[in-house]
C-alpha cells in the first residue's frame, strides 16, 4: 500500500454528456454504496476577475481536500472523494499566447498547467461532471483514466422514469408521453415532477396526461 501510494495513486474519472443524463446522481450512488463521503466543490467559487486569483483558489481547494483526507485517515475513516461538479467553467484548452488576448490567454494556460500538476499529483478519487469533455485540453483528458459518456435515456428507460415519477400512469399514457417528447433526460422528466408536485399542493388535483403534456411543452 505505501509503493502504491508513493507512485501518485490518484483516479480521476471524468463522466460527460448532455446536462440533466444523471452524471452526479451517479457520483452520489457510488460513494453511498461505497461508504465514501463527498467532497463537493462548487466551481463556481473559483470565477473571479483578478489574475492569479483563480489559483489561488484552486490551489486551496486541493490543499483542504488534502488536509479532509488525512483527518479522515487518523480517525480510522475511509477517504472521501472529490467532486468537480459542472467543470466546464475550470477545464478548458490551452491558448496561443501570441493573440491579441494574450493576457486572458496566459492567466488561462497558467491555471491549466496548475490544474495539469494537481491532477498529476493527486493521490484519492476524483470525479469531474461535464456536459463538453471536448472542450478540455487535450493533455487534461489524458489525466482522467476512466471518461464515461451519458447518452440520454432510451424509450425503454424513458418509459421507466415516467413510471417511476407518475405511477399513476397508465401504460398508453406513458407511451403518448414518450412518443411526443422522446429527447427527454431524467432531468427533464424530474422537472415536470417537481411542476406537477407543486401544481399539487396549490389545488390539490393530481396530474393526469393531458396537464402532464401541458407541462411537457412548457419544459420543451
Amino acid at each position: 500500500t505505501t509503493l502504491f501510494r508513493s507512485q501518485h495513486a490518484g483516479i480521476c474519472i471524468s463522466f460527460y454528456g448532455p446536462s440533466g443524463t444523471g452524471k452526479t446522481e451517479k457520483v452520489l450512488q457510488l460513494c453511498k454504496e461505497a461508504g465514501r463521503d463527498i467532497y463537493n466543490y462548487n466551481i463556481a467559487d473559483s470565477e473571479t476577475r483578478y489574475c492569479g486569483e483563480k489559483q489561488k483558489i484552486i490551489n486551496k481547494m486541493f490543499t483542504n481536500f488534502k488536509n479532509i483526507c488525512e483527518k479522515y485517515r487518523e480517525n480510522g475513516l475511509r477517504e472521501p472523494v472529490l467532486l468537480l461538479n459542472e467543470a466546464d467553467a475550470l477545464f478548458s484548452k490551452r491558448h496561443d499566447e501570441t493573440d491579441s488576448n494574450n493576457t486572458a490567454n496566459r492567466e488561462n494556460n497558467q491555471l491549466q498547467a496548475e490544474l495539469l500538476n494537481h491532477i498529476e499529483n493527486f493521490d484519492g478519487i476524483m470525479f469531474i461532471t461535464t456536459n463538453r469533455l471536448q472542450n478540455f485540453d487535450e493533455a487534461m483528458e489524458r489525466r482522467f483514466l476512466y471518461k464515461i459518456k451519458f447518452d440520454n435515456p432510451n424509450t425503454s428507460t424513458q418509459k421507466a422514469i415516467w413510471k417511476n415519477k407518475f405511477p399513476n400512469l397508465v401504460d398508453d399514457d406513458i407511451e403518448k408521453v414518450v412518443s411526443a417528447y422522446d429527447n427527454f433526460t431524467g432531468g427533464n422528466i424530474q422537472n415536470i415532477k417537481k411542476k406537477a408536485s407543486i401544481d399539487y399542493i396549490i389545488d390539490g388535483n393530481k396530474a393526469n396526461i393531458a396537464k402532464i403534456l401541458e407541462l411537457c411543452k412548457d419544459e420543451k
